[in-house]
């Protein structure tokens, strides 16, 4: 855009540093934001109070999406970061040729961003918007005045500016309203309690993707009211998911204690088990068996650490155990609920996937088995197996 053509006489020019001031807020806000990026990806507690709450609420999708599919989770939220970066910069740089609107609609959309911040509970990055909110509002009431003496000046140009300015600022509201109704949602969907299984089990499940320890009470409320601790089928999985997470949250002990104790003396021994072990503790002292597989499955849905995928991968060497039952049991049910679970988790998947590049054959068929099999296939395999085994009295 051409700048318009004007005498610069000492006021004038009082004037455009000013404005330039006032414009240059939008170019800090844009390069603090990435710099919060980059802190953030490389494992660095520091950052920037006037960034924006948008690329934080980016860089969090980033971080939980490199979990499932890898780095370029991060690369693409630092792209689109950037592409966000850009647009910032642009209303500073039209602001500073003089455009009101730039100052308007970019205030606008930094204040939104502010909302957002305030609905992540970034209550201090909320407050610290005011600050260059304040900066930029003063570079605008400047640029108001000139304006108002010369807008004869600024015909010529200021319907394509203003043009520009709207589509930008368009184009960067679209994402933050859509975060902000995301984060509502989000807070809407928490603060409904859990009121069965499977609310626990998608809570459990997903919990490494985010964890959310403020919901604890609610699970152990409910696995109180529905008897959970006394069901075989889950008491493995439950034991090593609590166990993980107790031990991750010392400063909620006090909390969780309080409603463990209010609870019958069965329900207690299970929770203050889990409280007071530690989860490579509980493992250690757990014979291999499809029990401790369940441990693993709690472990790594608390932690989304894949050692316990491994650990798992590990128990594949029994699946042609014909004597030992529980050692088959072991691998057949480690065999089943990797395949079960890969078509939910990525990272499960990539970990399967990598065995097809062992160097040993079985592990190899193994994976081909688990990704191209059903959950149905593979557990009437282990059905299968274990009639022959009682028709030959084995078993």
């Amino acid at each position: 855009m051409k700048e318009p053509n004007r005498k610069m006489t000492g006021k004038r020019l009082e004037y455009q540093e000013k404005i330039e001031d006032g414009a240059l807020w939008f170019v800090w806000i844009a390069l603090l934001s990435l710099g919060n990026s980059i802190f953030l990806f490389i494992g660095t507690n520091f950052g920037f109070m006037f960034g924006l709450a948008i690329t934080q609420f980016i860089d969090i999708i980033g971080i939980n999406l490199s979990i499932q599919v890898g780095p370029a989770g991060k690369v693409i939220a630092f792209i689109i970061n950037l592409l966000i970066a850009v647009i910032i910069s642009c209303f500073g740089f039209i602001a500073k040729k003089g455009y009101r609107l730039a100052f308007i609609v970019g205030m606008i959309t930094y204040a939104l961003d502010g909302i957002l911040a305030l609905l992540l509970e970034d209550y201090f990055g909320a407050a610290f918007h005011c600050v260059p909110l304040y900066f930029i509002f003063m570079g605008f009431k400047v640029c108001n005045i000139v304006y108002q003496a010369e807008k004869d000046i600024y015909l010529n140009s200021i319907y394509r500016s203003n043009l520009i300015t709207i589509i930008l600022g368009v184009v960067l509201s679209v994402p933050i309203l859509f975060a902000s109704f995301l984060q509502v949602d989000s807070m809407i969907s928490a603060s409904k309690p859990m009121s069965n299984l499977y609310d626990l089990s998608d809570f459990v499940s997903y919990y490494y993707l985010n964890p959310q320890p403020e919901l604890i009470t609610d699970a152990i409320e409910l696995i109180v009211k529905q008897g959970y601790t006394s069901n075989e089928n889950i008491y493995g999985s439950m034991m090593g998911f609590f166990t993980y997470v107790f031990s991750h949250n010392e400063d909620r002990r006090e909390e969780w204690l309080n409603v463990i104790n209010k609870q019958d003396d069965k329900t207690k021994e299970f929770f203050l088990e889990a409280m007071d072990t530690n989860i490579e503790e509980l493992i250690s002292k757990t014979e291999i068996s499809p029990i401790l597989n369940d441990m693993y499955w709690g472990a790594f849905f608390a932690s989304g650490d894949v050692s316990y995928i491994d650990k798992l991968i590990d128990k594949l060497q029994y699946i042609n155990e014909r004597e030992n039952k529980d050692l088959f049991l072991a691998a057949g049910t480690a065999k089943w609920s990797l395949g079960s679970n890969a078509l939910f988790h990525p990272k499960i998947k990539a970990a399967i996937e990598e065995l097809k590049t062992s160097d040993n054959p079985e592990l190899r068929k193994l994976a081909e088995d688990m990704l191209n099999s059903t959950p149905e296939e593979l557990i009437e395999e282990i059905i299968t197996i274990l009639e022959e085994q009682h028709d030959r009295g084995i078993w």
